[in-house]
C-alpha cells in the first residue's frame, strides 16, 4: 500500500543518521539486484554515492534486504524530494546493467509506488528492460537530461565516436571492435574493411593484425599490388598506369535507311 507523503511542515528535513542511510542503501541494492547479489559495479557505484550524499561510509552486507514496505516505513516522515532521490539512486544502479532484467525494473517501480513518488527516468528503465533502446533515448532527451549538454563534455565519457541515431548503435562497431566484417560478393568469404575514422590508432591496429589481413602494398610503378587489388575489389577493373591516356571508340556514323527496292515493270513516276 503506498505510503502517503507527510503534510506540509511535518516532514523531517535534517540529514539522515547512519541507521537510516544503511537502510536506504540496503533497499537500493535489494531493488537493483539482478540475481545472486548486486554486481561489483553496482555496489561500488551506490556505496560511493551514499558516502558522498549522506556523509556515512555505509557498506552492503550480503543477505541484507529491505523490501518496498520496509523502505516506506523508514522514510515515512521524509518529503517528496528525499524519497525521489532514493528512487533515483535505484534507477542509476539499474541502468548500469546490460541487459537490464525486467524483474529489476519491476522492483524499482514497486518502490516508487510504495513511496508515492515518480521520476521520468522510470520510463527509460522500462524501455531498457524491454530492449527498446531507441525509445529510451527519446525519453532520456524529453526529460531534459541532455538540454544543456555541450560537445566539449564528451571527453568525460571516454568515447571515440558520436552516435547520431539509435540505429548506429547496432552498425557502428569501429570504436569498439576494430574493423567491420563484410563479405565479398564474388567469393562470399569474410574480409575486413578498413577501420572507421573514429579509431585514432588505425595504423597501429592494422600492424597488430595477421599479415593476411593487411592491405597489399606495392612498389611505385608496379602493376601488382594495391592498385590492381583495390580496383578489382571496387568492381571497376584494373586501374590505368600513370601517364596513360584513356582511349574511347568514335561514335558510329548515322546513315539514312536504304530505299526499298523497285520491282521490275513498275512505274515510279506517278
Amino acid at each position: 500500500m503506498p505510503r502517503p507523503l507527510p503534510a506540509a511542515g511535518e516532514a523531517r528535513l535534517g540529514p539522515p543518521d547512519r541507521d537510516e542511510a544503511q537502510a536506504c542503501l540496503d533497499a537500493v541494492l535489494t531493488a537493483i539486484d539482478p540475481g545472486g547479489g548486486p554486481t561489483e559495479l553496482q555496489q561500488l557505484l551506490i556505496e560511493a554515492a551514499f558516502a558522498s550524499m549522506t556523509g556515512h561510509d555505509v557498506a552492503w552486507t550480503p543477505g541484507s534486504t529491505v523490501d518496498p514496505p520496509g523502505l516506506a516505513a523508514v522514510l515515512a516522515d521524509r518529503d517528496e524530494a528525499f524519497r525521489t532521490r532514493i528512487l533515483q539512486m535505484m534507477i542509476l544502479g539499474a541502468l548500469v546493467l546490460r541487459p537490464l532484467p525486467a524483474d529489476v525494473a519491476d522492483r524499482v517501480e514497486a518502490h516508487a509506488t510504495e513511496l508515492s513518488v515518480d521520476d521520468g527516468m522510470l520510463a527509460v528503465a522500462r524501455r531498457f528492460a524491454t530492449g527498446q533502446l531507441g525509445l529510451a533515448a527519446f525519453d532520456f532527451a524529453r526529460n531534459g537530461y541532455t538540454a544543456d549538454w555541450a560537445p566539449e563534455r564528451a571527453a568525460a565519457l571516454h568515447s571515440s565516436t558520436e552516435l547520431h541515431d539509435a540505429w548506429q548503435q547496432s552498425v557502428a562497431t569501429g570504436s569498439t571492435a576494430g574493423p567491420t566484417w563484410t563479405s565479398w560478393p564474388s567469393t562470399g568469404s569474410p574480409s575486413p574493411t578498413a577501420p572507421s575514422t573514429s579509431c585514432a590508432t588505425s595504423s597501429a591496429w592494422w600492424a597488430s593484425r595477421p599479415a593476411r589481413w593487411r592491405p597489399a602494398a606495392s612498389a611505385p610503378g608496379s602493376r601488382a599490388g594495391s592498385a590492381r587489388t583495390s580496383g578489382r575489389r571496387a568492381g571497376n577493373g584494373p586501374r590505368p598506369r600513370a601517364g596513360a591516356t584513356r582511349r574511347t571508340a568514335p561514335a558510329p556514323e548515322r546513315r539514312p535507311p536504304p530505299a526499298p527496292p523497285v520491282r521490275a515493270g513498275t512505274r515510279t513516276d506517278r
